[in-house]
């Protein structure tokens, strides 16, 4: 719970920064075409509430971490395994998680539209506005967040060139 105040107190000065930039008039100027941009592509207050809620537990994830990660982990990358499976349903995010897909018998013959219940296996593989599972353990500097460094520490070239 220290972890998740501490995150929480973090995000409260991240979204008093967004309040005083919008207070200075410090956003995108209506009729230009980035504001023509914004609008076609605006995110959807589902998906904003989403990606506050995942800045809020990557945080929240940083104090744990720098908390107890020396003892429960022996290395950066194996801290994000270990702390995987922590079990949250009794803290104060606990109410964040996603609720279990319920499949109904015509999921079985047809594809839904949100991405529930297309995997017969696991009815959440593949839905939307859920955390994506990985086939393979990410590889980052701090173990959680940060992209990973080159070997002498310094910053790797973008993928994307």
């Amino acid at each position: 719970e220290d972890s998740i105040g501490s995150a929480r107190i973090f995000f409260d000065n991240y979204n008093s920064i967004e309040s005083r930039l919008l207070e200075r008039n410090l956003a995108v100027k209506r009729g230009t075409s980035s504001y023509g941009h914004l609008l076609f592509f605006q995110t959807s207050k589902r998906a904003i509430e989403l990606s506050q809620l995942g800045l809020n537990l990557i945080e929240s994830t940083k104090q744990l971490k720098n908390n107890v990660g020396q003892r429960i982990a022996t290395s950066d990358n194996d801290i994000g395994l270990r702390l995987k499976n922590l079990n949250v349903f009794g803290s104060s995010i606990g109410n964040q998680c996603p609720a279990p897909a319920r499949c109904r018998k015509a999921s079985r013959t047809f594809r839904t539209l949100d991405g529930s219940c297309n995997n017969l296996q696991d009815p959440a593989m593949g839905t939307a506005f859920t955390p994506l599972i990985r086939l393979i353990r990410p590889q980052y500097a701090d173990g959680i967040w940060s992209p990973r460094v080159a070997r002498d520490g310094s910053e790797l070239p973008s993928a994307r060139l």
